[in-house]
């Protein structure tokens, strides 16, 4: 059904576009705060420029439908663990919740389990 490749496509976007302006964000003029905050968890500074990058590929996998399963896993793997670094502490919803992580999550394991319908390059 074409409505259905529509819709894959169409939630493609939304969360290729999130990953790609959240890698952007941190390698962009956010990096020093970005790396001041991952080695202040712990995590040494390449781990967290790998992060941005992969964030950046994760989302243009998924916007352009290259390997959507496989990307789209990535994206949900990497989103579990920025929930537990970043955001372990803060409530499910309000204003410092982590509803909109989980809605990436969901769509994360929808595109999964879905692929990326007509419209994706591979």
């Amino acid at each position: 059904m074409e409505e259905k490749s529509l819709v894959y496509l169409a939630i493609r976007i939304i969360v290729g576009v999130i990953f790609i302006y959240h890698g952007f964000s941190k390698i962009g003029s956010g990096y020093d705060s970005w790396i001041n905050y991952i080695t202040g968890e712990g995590i040494p500074k390449h781990i967290g420029t790998f992060a941005a990058i992969f964030e950046i590929l994760i989302g243009v996998a998924i916007l352009f439908g290259l390997y959507t399963h496989l990307a789209a896993l990535g994206g949900l793997i990497f989103m579990i663990i920025a929930v537990y670094i970043a955001h372990r502490k803060d409530p499910i919803l309000g204003e410092k919740g982590i509803g909109y992580q989980i809605l990436i999550i969901i769509l994360c394991i929808g595109l999964t389990i879905t692929g990326g319908g007509k419209f994706s390059l591979l």
